[in-house]
């Protein structure tokens, strides 16, 4: 009877799986591309949004406590998945049946160590849902970083639904029921956060407009553009002499690590995709001592990735050192990298069993030392440009907004330090006059419909030509008066905005 039906049973399951991924594709098409702009979607997270531009552009920065606790529950979710395919994929050797005990502790803990970096991405998340609500989830940061953990969860559902594929035949769940309940884990969380990103951003501009897809396509695709370092100075040069800043340590630009970030970037993305362009052993060297969990383990890479492309932009912004969520994926990726660094230094010293086992249990890798060389290059990078982030800047006790009958009358003190001296630009002491006679310091004026109070009027490092620096009455501005380490004014975090004289409005 087993022999009549086994078969049988194999085709149904396949069928089935299959169905159900046919399903949630057509279901995701059917949000992503038909119509998205008539669709009101009910996540059931205390509000209903309609996709429309004019309602995502009002979103409220309030607490939502039933989002976060949503991304409590794929939290846990996601990392108890991860933490049961590790062990059971990796408590025994596929190949050896009998082999010492420490290696199986050896390849467990190493596939554990992105674990850290999990908790940092989902306790972000969390954590600003849950005191920022749905205006932090359109801030660009956090929809990077759903984006991020929808591909994750998506990446290790297929790994745990085709295992065979992924593992280069090797059956790694018993039973296989587990790997039903692993991908079932997987697809809530990236089901929860594609709800997420569709609720809080809008769809794509003219000439498509209404679609989420081609929104999708060219944030991608800009965002491989922006990879590489950049920076605003290279308008002057540098106190050494150089033109793009970026090749003098001495600069802002060439010592706060968004260099460190960017190259660490291009390798995690490198190694992320590799598994899936040439065979085992060679596959595992970028996860060293995962092996049939490679390619599973390569989803993890590339959020490593995505984590070091939000760090560099970060600090190319000069925010940094601003809350608590880049300061999450800062350790998050120290811890991760770190520890990984720390096992396979392990490794190679000898405590698998010295270099008998090494070329037993890590072919790949001894077969390929300068791709594990490289391998190992990309988590120094990660950890030391984490490790030493650029110096914050010392912040003084905001400026209150003052009323338009005595703005004009006194002027805000302005202090710079000598190490910022060489490359902000002259700082004005009295009220005075754009050249065009439009504004004042102290004046009010309105951006964008909101009120705020002028502080500077002159050059910055956000572009060529004279910019006005605005204290905002509303926390809807980027910065607190500083960037890229100079400071032109000082305001309450997110206050200041940088606007030209045709974006303002005498109030």
């Amino acid at each position: 009877t087993v022999d009549v039906f086994y078969p049988f049973f194999l085709a149904m399951r396949r069928w089935t799986l299959a169905c159900i991924c046919a399903s949630s594709a057509i279901l995701t098409t059917h949000y992503a591309w038909v119509t998205p702009t008539t669709v009101r979607l009910r996540g059931g997270f205390g509000r209903s949004v309609t996709s429309t531009a004019a309602e995502s552009t009002s979103l409220v920065k309030e607490p939502a406590p039933r989002l976060g606790q949503g991304y409590a529950v794929i939290s846990v979710c996601t990392l108890l998945a991860w933490t049961l395919t590790a062990i059971m994929a990796l408590a025994r050797h596929p190949l050896v049946k009998l082999h010492p005990l420490r290696h199986n502790v050896l390849t467990v803990a190493q596939a554990l160590t992105p674990l850290p970096l999990g908790c940092a991405v989902l306790g972000s998340l969390t954590n600003s849902a849950s005191t920022e609500g749905w205006w932090a989830m359109n801030r660009m940061t956090y929809r990077r970083l759903n984006l991020a953990v929808f591909t994750l969860s998506i990446w290790l559902a297929a790994a745990a639904a085709f295992t065979s594929s992924f593992a280069r035949g090797f059956q790694l769940y018993h039973p296989q029921g587990v790997a039903y309940l692993v991908a079932g884990c997987h697809i809530i969380s990236a089901a929860f956060c594609l709800v997420v990103w569709l609720k809080s951003v809008t769809p794509s501009p003219r000439p498509i407009a209404g679609q989420y897809l081609p929104r999708l396509v060219r944030g991608i695709v800009g965002s491989f553009w922006a990879v590489f370092p950049a920076t605003s100075e290279t308008s002057s040069i540098s106190s050494s002499g150089s033109a793009s800043h970026l090749d003098d340590p001495e600069s802002t630009a060439g010592s706060d690590g968004r260099n460190e970030y960017s190259l660490a970037t291009v390798l995690f993305l490198c190694f992320a995709v590799m598994p899936f362009l040439v065979s085992f052993p060679i596959a595992g060297v970028g996860t060293l001592g995962l092996g049939p969990l490679s390619r599973a383990g390569a989803a993890w890479t590339f959020l490593a990735a995505v984590v070091a492309y939000v760090l560099k932009d970060a600090t190319q912004r000069g925010r940094i050192h601003s809350g608590k969520t880049f300061r999450f994926l800062r350790w998050g990726l120290v811890a991760s990298s770190g520890s990984h660094l720390v096992l396979v230094l392990l490794t190679l010293a000898g405590i698998d069993g010295g270099r008998a086992a090494l070329m037993k249990f890590y072919p790949g890798m001894m077969s390929c030392l300068k791709l594990a060389l490289c391998s190992l290059v990309m988590h120094g990078l990660a950890v030391f440009a984490a490790l030493t982030p650029p110096p914050k800047v010392a912040k003084v006790a905001s400026t209150a907004a003052v009323s338009a009958a005595s703005a004009v009358s006194e002027a805000p003190a302005m202090t710079v330090t000598a190490a910022e001296a060489p490359e902000a630009p002259p700082m004005a002491a009295a009220p005075a006059v754009a050249p065009d006679g439009a504004f004042n310091l102290n004046q009010r004026v309105l951006f964008r419909g909101q009120g705020g109070t002028v502080r500077y009027i002159g050059e910055t490092n956000v572009g060529v030509g004279e910019w006005i620096g605005v204290e905002m009455d509303e926390e809807i501005g980027t910065h607190d008066g500083s960037l890229f380490g100079v400071r032109y004014f000082t305001c309450a975090d997110r206050h200041g905005v940088f606007a030209q004289t045709s974006q303002l409005q005498a109030a």
